[in-house]
């Protein structure tokens, strides 16, 4: 599932667009919302030394794919882009977003 974060500049639709495109290659339009999940990091798990807390929002979207072909992220973090079938995820290493945006989804 693609994701990553938005830039000052642009909308949380438009990093939809542009993390789709960075990360598989297709270019897509923004649907429907399907969710928005919240939680928070206390600050010894944190990647950056700090004492603060960090709290991450995440909005999930339903997108319709308009172009592009699939391919594997370049220069990024994204280990691999390929399609499953929906019965297979659960066999699947991943992050705990995978199952949280398909609970939105259902």
């Amino acid at each position: 599932m693609p994701g990553g974060g938005v830039e000052l500049d642009e909308t949380v639709q438009e990093a939809v667009v542009r993390e789709v495109h960075e990360e598989t290659g297709y270019d897509v339009v923004v649907g429907q919302l399907l969710g928005v999940h919240t939680f928070v990091l206390p600050p010894h798990v944190r990647v950056n030394t700090t004492d603060r807390p960090l709290k991450s929002v995440r909005v999930v979207f339903e997108a319709r794919i308009v172009g592009g072909e699939l391919r594997h992220e370049i220069g990024g973090t994204t280990d691999e882009a390929r399609w499953f079938d929906v019965e297979a995820i659960s066999d699947l290493p991943r992050v705990s977003l995978v199952d949280i945006a398909l609970g939105m989804a259902h």
